[in-house]
């Protein structure tokens, strides 16, 4: 995190600006269309930042300049890049991995509660599955799916006790 009570820290992130970017992005843009707002996502000391420029004009309707509006939106960033670890994992058949809770609040820890506990119950169910499986597999017929379940979950599981019951 940038702590501008650092001023080390502050130089360093002040070196990682690029003003030609910055250019090209519109502090010095000209259109006087407010809808025309050039946008730029950059990275400084470690944070993201999405920023606008927006048009300035005085009472007259003459343009005076711009002013660029700055969003720090590192915590969206990590948040999206966590959840597509996750989702890459899941799709890859790896269960395991886990959003961290530390340091979130609001509504990205809500979501990210929501995707482990998705992660989780998935996972136990997956579990379930190939535990009763490999006990067919090796003549035992006495192994069931006990946990309960909800919606599609609760119909494998039910077709599966129903396999084992039937056999």
């Amino acid at each position: 995190q940038l702590d501008i009570t650092d001023r080390a820290a502050y130089a360093r992130a002040a070196d990682e600006v690029d003003i030609c970017k910055l250019l090209d992005f519109g502090i010095v843009h000209t259109a006087s269309d407010p809808i025309d707002k050039p946008r730029a996502t950059i990275t400084i000391g470690g944070r993201t930042f999405k920023l606008a420029a927006n048009p300035v004009f005085d009472a007259g309707g003459q343009r005076l300049g711009s002013s660029v509006e700055w969003n720090d939106i590192t915590a969206e960033v990590k948040i999206q890049a966590e959840i597509q670890r996750i989702v890459q994992a899941a799709v890859g058949g790896d269960l395991t991995q886990r959003i961290e809770l530390a340091g979130k609040e609001g509504f990205a820890k809500e979501l990210s509660v929501a995707i482990n506990t998705l992660a989780d119950t998935t996972s136990r169910v997956i579990d379930d599955a190939v535990r009763v499986s490999g006990r067919l597999a090796e003549g035992d017929l006495r192994e069931t799916v006990d946990r309960e379940y909800e919606g599609t979950f609760k119909q494998l599981k039910d077709a599966i006790n129903a396999a084992v019951g039937k056999l």
